[in-house]
């Protein structure tokens, strides 16, 4: 809630002094706010009933699970070949996690779900930031009080009735610091976060999570001397080398669609011009 309301506060002061001001679907911030609260509740509430191992198999397949989502909401499917990449990306991630596993049905379900409704809030910022052509800036203004308001109905029913005030505010003084560098923190998050999807799209922002956590692994392995087991070597290496694959058929297929329309275009000028000959 901390790092909302810092947003909030961040953003309004930003935006107060742009002068574009777009009209956005209530429904819309209201449905993402809602899945923004859903997936945070539900994930967190997941660790409770799962293993850590079984969790990240899990979030491992949320790239798919927006492909997925991306097609319910009518975006066009990506090719076989990038696909593809992004299951591989993902089985890589199963893989290095791969570990004591114990299902639990409950813990199963909740983290499901966390999965599914933070990739309908992804696409529903998608919209935002894209189809009605808002700024990284104005998006934030928008999205982030909704979101606020959501958290704190929860945390009212879920959390205020144990939540020690007097505590709290005793240690106030001594803990008011971390409250603001979280709340600045999250902030630049979101902005990048938001950047991201605006500059590329949400696969591309889970696959970043994904590959970060992998360089991350192999940082600790060359500079600190980390051991870790030949299947999780074979799953961070997996998800790092086709993830560099999806990005290169990325480019090749912008660049085979830039040519065509660049063909297109010639084609459309030497048409005229016979005419008008």
């Amino acid at each position: 809630i901390s790092e909302t309301g810092g947003i909030s506060l961040v953003v309004s002061v930003l935006h107060s002094s742009t002068s574009n001001v777009k009209d956005t679907s209530t429904i819309v911030l209201c449905t993402l706010a809602a899945n923004c609260v859903a997936a945070l509740c539900t994930g967190n509430a997941s660790y409770l009933y799962l293993t850590v191992a079984f969790v990240e198999i899990l979030k491992g397949f949320t790239p798919v699970v927006t492909m997925t989502v991306q097609s319910m909401f009518g975006e066009p499917l990506p090719s076989c070949r990038v696909a593809g990449a992004v299951l591989m990306i993902s089985f890589g991630t199963a893989v290095s996690s791969f570990g004591e596993v114990h299902m639990n049905l409950t813990g199963l379900m909740l983290m499901l779900a966390s999965v599914y409704c933070e990739a309908t809030r992804l696409m529903l910022t998608q919209k935002l930031l894209l189809h009605m052509n808002l700024h990284v800036l104005e998006g934030l203004y928008y999205i982030s009080p909704v979101s606020a308001l959501c958290a704190f109905a929860v945390a009212a029913v879920v959390e205020m009735p144990n939540f020690e005030t007097k505590r709290v505010l005793h240690s106030l003084p001594e803990t008011w610091h971390l409250f603001t560098v979280n709340a600045f923190l999250g902030f630049l998050v979101n902005v990048v976060s938001f950047l991201v999807i605006k500059r590329t799209n949400v696969v591309m922002l889970k696959l970043l999570a994904i590959s970060r956590n992998a360089l991350v692994v192999f940082v600790g392995i060359v500079l600190f001397a980390d051991h870790v087991s030949g299947i999780q070597f074979l799953g961070y290496t997996l998800s790092i080398l086709f993830f560099a694959a999806y990005n290169y058929i990325l480019l090749k297929e912008k660049r085979a669609a830039a040519d065509a329309r660049r063909d297109g275009a010639c084609g459309r000028t030497i048409g005229t011009r016979a005419r008008c000959s």
